[in-house]
């Protein structure tokens, strides 16, 4: 209907092959990858488009690390694509798209948190939690929402790991 709203959260490993962005299932194998993975067009964004749905927010806290190590040949996995992404979010007047981390970075984990880093702070923003995030001390914007991932994510890795990489939340937003 028209009038639905469609919010997608995942968690998981995502990567860029054969011109989609594809994400990892439960019985994804590493070295069968191009037929034990999904692509996010096929499953998600190409049905949306053709429903009459046109509000959604879909959240990825997904990078291509790990799937790479365990491969002997790291060529074929490269990072998500975001021109797949923003097409898909300026085709609607209400879509956004969150993603963990931007391309060629990876989106890490703490055992502290018990979560990846971005899903954390993507989870205390949207229960109340984190008033930084909130605008008119009631409401959260997709900017108040991307402004407060963008800086809660990285301090938390500079202050509160040994980690060395950056991790800079990404957001396409077509309202």
């Amino acid at each position: 209907m028209e009038n639905d709203q469609f919010i997608f959260y995942y968690a998981g490993h995502g990567f860029f092959d054969s011109g989609y962005n594809k994400i990892t299932t439960w019985d994804t194998h590493p070295y069968n990858l191009k037929d034990t993975t999904v692509s996010l067009n096929h499953v998600l964004m190409e049905p949306l488009r053709k429903s009459n749905c046109n509000k959604s927010l879909i959240f990825i806290d997904a990078c291509a690390s790990k799937i790479d190590e365990q491969l002997l040949s790291r060529d074929f996995i490269v990072d998500m694509n975001p021109s797949e992404f923003i097409e898909f979010v300026r085709s609607s007047n209400y879509r956004a798209m969150f993603l963990s981390c931007s391309r060629g970075e990876k989106s890490y984990g703490s055992s502290i948190l018990g979560h990846g880093i971005w899903t954390h702070f993507l989870l205390k923003a949207l229960k109340g939690e984190a008033s930084e995030a909130i605008e008119q001390e009631r409401f959260i914007t997709s900017a108040s929402l991307q402004n407060y991932l963008s800086k809660a994510v990285p301090d938390f890795i500079k202050l509160n790991t040994n980690i060395r990489g950056n991790q800079r939340p990404w957001a396409e937003v077509s309202i």
